[in-house]
């Protein structure tokens, strides 16, 4: 003979209010942590089953992450630009705060796919250079993608002497060398 059924299922949080429920979710606006969850179950003729616990981690929060920029670098406070050579090394540095821990960190320049960041890394293409990353944590939750824009120089400055030119005789004392970059 099978048994008569389930009539219905109760849950609470934590010492909160008992609720009815064949299923639940908790609000995405709990605060991240630790929650006791304890619940039971009545059958059709009312044999109730002991109450049982279970233990959950609740991650909520997304990661974060951002760019790190090594020397050499130079900010020009004009332009509010980043310029760098092709010997800067570049870091992402990502936390997951309270949440479950970081699972990936995903990085591309420019209009290249995604790859999987797992360490520093330099730019060698002359010019403007887009970086796109973001994080993922244990539990798929996903940062939006940040974006990130370097000017890479990888050109040796070029001088050279206007005057005296060679040959000529100089003094120190009153001719002037001039120097055109």
């Amino acid at each position: 003979q099978p048994p008569s059924g389930v009539k219905y299922s109760e849950y609470w949080i934590e010492g909160g209010i008992v609720t009815r429920a064949t299923a639940f979710n908790i609000s995405t606006t709990t605060t991240d942590g630790t929650y006791l969850i304890s619940y039971y179950s009545v059958d059709n003729v009312d044999n109730k089953e002991d109450d049982k616990h279970i233990r959950i981690n609740l991650d909520n929060t997304l990661p974060e992450s951002k760019i790190l920029v090594g020397i050499p670098q130079y900010f020009d406070v004009v332009s509010s630009e980043t310029w760098i050579s092709h010997k800067t090394p570049i870091d992402i540095s990502s936390d997951d705060k309270n949440g479950i821990g970081l699972d990936k960190v995903y990085c591309k320049i420019g209009d290249k796919d995604f790859e999987i960041f797992v360490g520093s890394f330099n730019i060698s293409n002359q010019g403007k250079q887009e970086i796109t990353y973001y994080s993922v944590d244990k539990l798929d939750n996903m940062e939006q993608e940040k974006k990130y824009s370097v000017n890479v120089d990888t050109t040796s400055p070029v001088i050279s002497i206007v005057s005296p030119k060679e040959g000529d005789k100089y003094t120190a004392v009153i001719d002037r060398l001039n120097i055109s970059f």
